[in-house]
């Protein structure tokens, strides 16, 4: 699975590429709680221009974690909008969800 999401996230990477975007994998993003930095950082998937995280998921239907797990990021980063792309459907335009932080 993790193999086959790398696949996905090259692939977008390609798609943005032409188009002279700034993408970015796998950025290390490190959460600091009261003080103390958490061991193991969160990864976006993709980050364009620096300023919009693109999650990459691979399932039969999106959950609301997975909506979650993506503002949780936004909001670390103090970004303002994130998309929600899943292979998992037959069309991949179908599983396209923007997440916006704070709008």
């Amino acid at each position: 699975m993790q193999r086959n999401k790398r696949s996905k996230e090259r692939k977008i990477n390609l798609w943005y590429n032409p188009c002279e975007f700034s993408t970015k994998r796998q950025v290390p993003v490190y959460v600091n709680y009261k003080g103390v930095i958490v061991k193991e950082p969160f990864r976006l998937d993709i980050l364009v221009n620096d300023k919009v995280i693109i999650e990459v998921k691979a399932t039969e239907e999106i959950c609301s974690i997975h909506k979650a797990q993506l503002l949780t990021y936004l909001r670390l980063t103090k970004l303002k909008l994130g998309l929600l792309i899943n292979f998992g459907k037959e069309y991949v335009k179908d599983g396209i969800i923007r997440v916006v932080n704070g709008i």
